[in-house]
């Protein structure tokens, strides 16, 4: 979780300052900086130490504090929106569920692949 959105970082910019000068607003807010990993996620330097997934800081910012076990999904499912009218929480299954609804399984396990995930595991 992000602490002080607002406090000045090592930049001597706020985080929320920082992180709205690196998206594009149109329907979808195009992350424009850095990516994190090969699956096309937005990444964004919160501090020295910590890079996070640019829609889970977007989430934070916006919206609030992503509770334990939970992930931030896009209604849109482009990966690099950020645009907080396009995010909701969710569970891995409830990702996997709205995957394979809209027909968007990409090498990927299908839940009837899959079996059925336990609520201990939470869908993860």
């Amino acid at each position: 979780m992000i602490v002080n959105v607002d406090a000045k970082s090592w930049h001597n910019k706020s985080i929320r300052s920082r992180f709205e000068e690196k998206y594009e607003k149109c329907d979808c807010w195009i992350w424009k900086a850095g990516k994190r990993g090969n699956n096309g996620y937005g990444g964004f330097r919160v501090n020295k130490d910590s890079i996070r997934l640019a829609h889970n800081v977007a989430y934070e910012l916006y919206i609030g504090e992503i509770p334990e076990g939970l992930k931030v999904l896009h209604t849109c499912d482009n990966p690099l929106c950020v645009n907080p009218s396009h995010l909701f929480l969710g569970t891995q299954l409830d990702n996997i569920r709205d995957r394979d609804n809209k027909g968007r399984c990409r090498n990927r396990y299908s839940i009837k692949q899959l079996g059925a995930v336990s609520a201990q595991e939470g869908g993860k």
